[in-house]
């Protein structure tokens, strides 16, 4: 039996105290922030804890000390002192004009605006934010405190789009009183997806402690593996009893499903908490974050800047790449590490320069299935079903149907006729065949690197290793590939090994669009 009761899509921190749900216990790093700073924003994936975040600060400084009963902050936490605490979850305020987004905020500031009976017709909402901050404080004789969730999503929903200068002229017209009023403010904490200068919304709020990066608040959302191990031991036992695996087994797979997260150079290994909650509770490990949604933003932001899916091999980002104006970005790789689509691997102290790769293999196939369709528009919905007809020759030894159908599906590579010159380029063939043997890496090994490089793909089923090479036709023939394969023994890895080893040159012609010719030793 399961031990715990698990707050699957619950974000409220009194709901999961009173309810006995499953807590992973923040509430030490929630003090020290507190005391540390006065006002913070923190950056994390959607779904990875913010909400529950904010709403922990929100009992807090509610003074609520019953909820913290036997929490980490019981002992650290003296005064208890309740202070008004106002919320803003900027999620729900996804509106396509600046008029519905007055409206949006127009309704939340009204809720406080009855509870401190503030008469607020007529004025517009930065005079209204700020009469509240002041009212609030002058009648509970205490310094407010101010929470807001997710402040960056009005912006992007309309990243891109024409009306983009307005929504966040409107955003900072919201948001400007956090600083006019800095003498009634006790504490101001936001989150978001994006940290780029914050939008361009908070410029002049120079004083905001910016922690998404800090090693000393790395795991503040999160399920670090300590934590998983300690605090989620019986949970991994009757996972382990329900899929018929050892706990070593389990927690191998989940590790390599949901673990590899790092916010920081020195940051401890965090999970996905919103999967790890999901397949405990469902006793199955699969895909639950990602399968939950692509964000809009994310989507445009790949098309934008050509995003070449090969690249996430070797993709390095200077720190000063993630603090840019959105409206300055010449790149998605930002945002797609914000978004949590890449991870830091590395660190690299002397240049200041990231190492960036998927987090895990939820991340990585959930992502390159998606841009799937962009590759091969031509297949529509049938990509799954192609996979897995790979993988079937594969497990076979049938290397020529699988030749075949490898030469069959690069016909839905895009191509213009006429005038225009072809857009079959050796960037789309790599981006073809990288994302399909990708892909297999769901049924099988594949992208293994050796002492002396990496051959273009290494497929590793139970009793057979493939080594593939490609060569366009213009820079090389098959022949010169499957030399290649041997002249830089790509296969050392095995030789110890009792697999089969299957060697295959490749020449690509991007004119016909076909195999110019392939050699398997």
């Amino acid at each position: 039996m399961q031990k715990h009761k698990y707050p699957v899509g619950i974000q409220t921190f009194e709901k999961i105290r009173k309810e006995g749900y499953l807590y992973i216990d923040k509430t030490d790093l929630v003090y020290d922030i507190a005391e540390s700073y006065n006002y913070v924003f923190l950056s994390r994936p959607r779904r990875f804890g913010k909400s529950l975040l904010i709403s922990t600060f929100k009992e807090y400084f509610s003074g609520n000390k019953e909820l913290f009963a036997g929490l980490k902050i019981d002992s650290l936490e003296k005064d208890w002192i309740k202070y008004p605490v106002l919320h803003f979850n900027m999620s729900s305020l996804k509106r396509d004009s600046v008029k519905e987004l007055e409206l949006g905020i127009d309704f939340k500031l009204r809720e406080y605006e009855s509870l401190y009976e503030i008469t607020s017709e007529g004025f517009p909402i930065n005079d209204r934010f700020t009469n509240l901050i002041k009212t609030a404080s002058r009648k509970t004789g205490q310094k407010v405190v101010i929470l807001i969730d997710e402040y960056d999503a009005p912006l992007l929903n309309v990243l891109y789009e024409e009306n983009m200068e307005e929504i966040r002229r409107t955003m900072r017209s919201f948001y400007s009183p956090i600083k006019d009023c800095d003498e009634y403010i006790k504490f101001a904490f936001m989150t978001g997806i994006t940290k780029f200068s914050q939008l361009s919304i908070f410029s002049e709020l120079n004083n905001l402690a910016k922690i998404s990066m800090s090693n000393r608040f790395s795991a503040v959302c999160g399920i670090t593996q300590r934590e998983l191990e300690t605090c989620m031991k019986d949970d991994i036992d009757a996972l382990a009893n329900e899929l018929d695996l050892t706990y070593e087994e389990t927690l191998s797979k989940l590790k390599a499903k949901y673990d590899g997260y790092h916010f920081s150079e020195n940051s401890e290994d965090i999970y996905n908490p919103f999967s790890l909650l999901y397949c405990f509770s469902a006793g199955e490990i699969k895909n639950y974050w990602y399968d939950s949604g692509t964000p809009t933003f994310l989507a445009k932001s790949i098309k934008k800047f050509n995003f070449r899916i090969s690249d996430t091999e070797t993709l390095e980002c200077p720190s000063t790449k993630f603090d840019v104006a959105a409206t300055d970005l010449d790149s998605a790789i930002p945002l797609l590490y914000q978004a949590g689509y890449l991870t830091i691997k590395d660190y690299d102290k002397e240049l200041e320069t990231y190492r960036l790769y998927f987090p895990n293999n939820e991340v990585k196939f959930g992502l390159l299935d998606s841009l799937y369709p962009s590759v091969f528009p031509n297949l529509e919905n049938a990509h799954g079903f192609y996979i897995a007809d790979f993988y079937k020759d594969i497990r076979a030894g049938n290397v020529e149907a699988f030749m075949e159908r490898l030469e069959a599906i690069t016909l839905s590579v895009p191509y213009a006729t006429g005038d225009k010159a072809p857009l079959i380029t050796e960037q789309s063939v790599q981006n073809a065949f990288f994302l399909i043997f990708n892909l297999m890496g769901q049924y099988t090994k594949s992208e293994v690197h050796t002492l002396k490089g990496r051959s273009d793909c290494i497929v590793e089923t139970r009793d057979t290793v493939y080594l593939f090479e490609f060569k366009l036709s213009k820079n090389g023939t098959a022949q010169e590939a499957l030399s290649q394969i041997e002249d830089k023994n790509y296969a050392c890895t095995y030789s110890p090994t009792n697999k089969k080893l299957v060697k295959i040159g490749v020449a690509f012609d991007t004119a016909k669009r076909e195999f110019d010719q392939w050699l398997m030793k």
